[in-house]
């Protein structure tokens, strides 16, 4: 599942990640980052045993958790099936089916939202 993070400005400089997995002994993978001296947001993969350790871990260091269901959605009324998703994607999520419809693999995608901003009929959106 993935998870994001929203760590606060207060505990920014602390080694939050490093403690959560030694204390969780739960297996993370940094998908997305963006930290600055305000705060950081952090998307985060995690096996669906070790979820609710790792959220109870990320909260008593006063991070916001958030599970991601659908980390992109397509809305298949709007897709054309042009392929600008295919041709922009770093982790393979979209490919044509059968039918040359579009089919999606969320559980690669890392949220990087290319394929938003590609789309030229706004079918897609980041982080349901």
């Amino acid at each position: 599942m993935k998870l994001m993070i929203e760590v606060p400005k207060s505990v920014i400089r602390n080694p939050i990640i490093s403690e959560v997995v030694l204390n969780t002994k739960a297996k993370l993978n940094i998908e997305k980052a963006k930290i600055d001296h305000d705060g950081g947001q952090v998307i985060v993969s995690v096996e669906d045993e070790d979820v609710e350790r790792v959220v109870s871990a990320f909260k008593k260091w006063g991070a916001r958790v958030k599970k991601i269901k659908h980390p992109v959605v397509m809305d298949d009324n709007a897709c054309i099936s042009c392929g600008a998703c295919i041709s922009v994607c770093p982790t393979d999520v979209f490919s044509f089916d059968d039918d040359g419809n579009i089919r999606v693999e969320e559980e690669k995608c890392i949220m990087c939202e290319l394929c938003v901003y590609m789309c030229p009929v706004d079918a897609l959106n980041v982080l349901e």
